[in-house]
């Protein structure tokens, strides 16, 4: 595997396991390329990745590839996607049950310290070169740096090659965390590029939710009162702008770098 700006990435020559099932194909310059797979895989090693059970079993044409279903599964965890890929008007459903949230960290190379497990579903829709993906995820048995994640989901929509998203997190406090925007990503296929490149992302945390900081530095800890952090970044995905407001009343703070007056 190798490592890159956005995470781990498989060797695919690298791939070993147990392969078993039968793939078929006929075609003409008139008709086209026609085919069926039915395959079965056992034991799959994709370094750093293992999978117990690979299932893949479909067909394709020349409109496109029909999958029912592709599922990965490693003992509890799976991820399965069926529907129609291609085309002007593809659809389909990814699932993902109890997937290690350290693992997709990895995968996205994001700089947090959380285990737990991701339940949710993708629904796909548009054009193969203009999709459009709606879904919503949830964390399980979630902790980030020693606190408990009592809840954590997210929904968002891309479309037009740009992603929106709402999200909410309980973190070792009762107050959620709030954070919902929209930023531009174009996919490599798309046909589409952003109407605008402009990130509108905002986030909201209060009172006891201040606590959350303490999980992060040693320097200055939230003990208690009352309090409001709103954050909200703006500009482009090169140059972001950031800006923000923190009100307090009635707040005990503690950091060892203050003495007692």
């Amino acid at each position: 595997a190798k490592q890159t700006a956005n995470g781990t990435i498989p060797d695919w020559q690298k791939l070993k396991g147990r392969i078993a099932g039968a793939v078929q194909f006929s075609g003409s310059a008139k008709t086209g390329l026609k085919g069926s797979f039915d395959l079965n895989a056992q034991n799959l090693d994709l370094d750093p990745y293992r999978f117990e059970q690979a299932i893949a079993k479909g067909q394709w044409t020349p409109t496109g590839l029909t999958v029912e279903p592709l599922t990965i599964s490693q003992g509890e965890s799976s991820a399965s996607f069926a529907g129609h890929l291609g085309g002007s008007n593809q659809s389909g459903q990814l699932t993902v049950t109890r997937v290690p949230l350290d693992s997709v960290a990895d995968i996205l190379n994001l700089p947090v310290n959380a285990v737990g497990k991701i339940n949710g579903t993708a629904n796909l829709s548009g054009r193969w070169d203009n999709p459009k993906v709606q879904g919503q995820f949830n964390v399980v048995e979630g902790i980030l740096n020693r606190a408990k994640i009592q809840q954590a989901t997210t929904q968002f929509d891309y479309d037009n090659a740009r992603l929106a998203f709402n999200g909410l997190a309980t973190i070792g406090s009762p107050e959620p965390i709030t954070v919902k925007g929209t930023v531009p990503y174009a996919l490599p296929f798309s046909a589409v590029k952003p109407k605008s490149n402009q990130v509108d992302i905002a986030m909201s945390v209060k009172d006891q939710g201040l606590a959350l900081a303490n999980l992060f530095t040693d320097q200055v800890a939230w003990v208690d009162g009352k309090g409001q952090l709103n954050l909200q970044v703006t500009g482009t995905v090169d140059r972001p702008l950031m800006k923000g407001a923190l009100a307090f009343q009635n707040a005990t703070l503690r950091s060892p770098s203050l003495t007692e007056p």
